[in-house]
């Protein structure tokens, strides 16, 4: 992609923090299923998504990529050669 920015990097958080949370449905959706939801519950590997929703994980990944992109400048950083 190239560009970087507060903007960029919350919504890759964004973006990454839904592909995860959609991966959680189906793993338990799966794991449902096929009757194995309490060995993984014991091993760690079932996420119990009914404290959160989508729109919690979306957030709070927007949030840390924003917070993540660098320091907060009025003046635009000069790269050498500039």
């Amino acid at each position: 992609m190239g560009r970087t920015g507060r903007a960029t990097e919350a919504g890759a958080m964004a973006l990454g923090a839904l592909g995860n949370y959609g991966v959680d449905l189906a793993a338990n959706q799966l794991l449902n299923a096929t009757g194995a939801a309490d060995w993984a519950k014991r091993y760690g590997l079932y996420s119990d998504t009914s404290g959160h929703g989508l729109l919690a994980s979306v957030r709070s990944g927007a949030l840390f990529g924003a917070f993540m992109a660098g320091p907060i400048s009025i003046f635009p950083m000069r790269r050498p050669g500039m």
